[in-house]
């Protein structure tokens, strides 16, 4: 055990992973090296279990899962802890859902493996990284009164294009639940509702006081609007060149090289040297 553990919480689409959806072998055995030394190594998705496991299974780690940006922290089967889950309610959802509709395209909530979408979309076109998991998904369609059976951990809604009106859905959420924030993506027409206080950054932090590991000695990488709260709340953190602007004025230092150039490494490097 090193006598000063950091804890290195990671994206994984545009950071840890390259455009090809794979971590890269200088990147790979940097890791592992790093997990070796007695540091945590942490990934932080928006994405399902299902989707992030195998890396983590690669890399052979044996700390928490952040998924769902920060809606399910996933302890691994020999942990000493319970796995922590924050859901959306389903009255929530639909509440929303009510007051969104007339504004919006279609809406996709998700829990585990389980989609449920409002209209027929072929959700597995809009985004290509998951086309591989295709067959591990149910989908259900129809009106989300009368498929929703659950309560989701992410809700995602779509939008005609990318010009809306951001007041409208913020006024929405405000008579429904001052609790609810929504995340707006920066270039394509989406926002995912969130409760508040549930977040990557949250998430993080919930790990950091459980590990005893003070803010100075926690490293965050990221590229996306939704890795600015974790950028912002770690005492190093690290936006990839090819991050958006917004996200960069967030972090401590850029990567010189991008997400397809060992970009997390090179930056890893550079602060282990």
């Amino acid at each position: 055990m090193v006598a000063k553990r950091y804890l290195i919480v990671l994206d994984l689409d545009g950071t840890t992973l390259n455009d090809e959806k794979e971590i890269s072998p200088a990147t790979f055995s940097y890791l592992q090296e790093l997990s070796r030394r007695g540091h945590l190594i942490v990934f932080a998705t928006g994405r399902p279990l299902s989707w992030v496991t195998k890396y983590h299974e690669q890399l052979k780690l044996k700390t928490p899962i952040i998924c769902y940006n920060g809606a399910l922290i996933k302890e691994c089967p020999d942990s000493d802890y319970d796995s922590i889950v924050f859901p959306l309610k389903k009255e929530l959802v639909l509440n929303l859902w009510n007051k969104f509709k007339k504004h919006a395209k279609n809406i996709m909530v998700q829990i585990n493996n389980d989609l449920y979408m409002e209209h027929e979309e072929n959700f597995f076109e809009m985004f290509p990284w998951t086309r591989q998991y295709v067959k591990d998904y149910h989908i259900k369609q129809g009106p989300l009164e009368e498929i929703l059976d659950v309560d989701p951990l992410t809700m995602l809604v779509r939008l005609d294009n990318m010009q809306y009106d951001r007041d409208l859905f913020l006024s929405a959420i405000k008579e429904v639940d001052d609790q609810i924030g929504i995340r707006f993506w920066l270039e394509a027409p989406f926002f995912e509702v969130y409760l508040k206080g549930v977040s990557k950054s949250d998430s993080m932090l919930l790990l950091a006081k459980r590990y005893q590991i003070p803010p100075t000695r926690i490293i965050a990488a990221g590229d996306a609007e939704n890795d600015i709260e974790m950028l912002q709340s770690a005492g190093i953190s690290i936006a990839m060149k090819n991050a958006h602007d917004l996200v960069k004025k967030c972090a401590t230092t850029i990567s010189d090289f991008d997400n397809n150039h060992d970009g997390l490494y090179r930056a890893l490097k550079e602060i282990f040297h």
